[in-house]
């Protein structure tokens, strides 16, 4: 959550130029729960049959659409991830908003970590993780291979789409399905 505080605060500043009625409203929506969520492996961009819902996570975004109208919305924009699709797609079972998909919503790429055990990673690098949050610490990147994305790349791609939504298009209230950090 720490992120998307980040990225919330980084599109406003970007953004001070709308009048508060032209404001965009942004409902971030995490996916349900994925095999690989359930055994604590590091999913980042892994998008294989691991990484899409799980039972679990099909029946809690059935719950989700029970109990969270989307109608209000104009529209709906998920990561190209079948985990956030799928979520996107159940919720939308009402509604029948038009979807798109946006890969700047994707989740951080952990590098050599995608598809690793948090567990284990968190045995062998303790330095670059955050025992309370029971994650990474930015310093992670410099352990987890050359492809892994910084905290800062995360944060930039995301407040570029807030700010290119807000700004290009007239809809004013999008239920968004990234999983930036986890």
């Amino acid at each position: 959550m720490r992120i998307v505080a980040l990225l919330v605060k980084a599109a406003i500043n970007q953004s001070n130029a709308l009048e508060e009625t032209n404001m965009t409203d942004f409902y971030f929506i995490r996916h349900g729960q994925t095999e690989a969520n359930a055994i604590g492996l590091k999913q980042g961009i892994s998008n294989t049959e691991m990484t899409y819902l799980s039972e679990t996570g099909k029946r809690q975004a059935e719950s989700l659409h029970a109990g969270f109208d989307i109608s209000f919305a104009d529209k709906i924009i998920a990561s190209p991830l079948q985990r956030t699709k799928d979520t996107a797609s159940i919720l939308n079972q009402s509604a029948n908003l038009p979807i798109t998909y946006d890969k700047r919503l994707l989740e951080i790429s952990y590098g050599d970590w995608d598809g690793q055990k948090n567990k284990v990673l968190e045995e062998e690098y303790p330095a670059v993780f955050d025992h309370v949050l029971n994650d990474v610490l930015p310093t992670y990147v410099n352990e987890a291979g050359g492809h892994a994305e910084t905290f800062e790349d995360v944060i930039g791609r995301a407040s570029q789409f807030m700010v290119d939504v807000s700004h290009q298009n007239p809809v004013k209230n999008y239920c968004c399905y990234p999983r930036f950090y986890h």
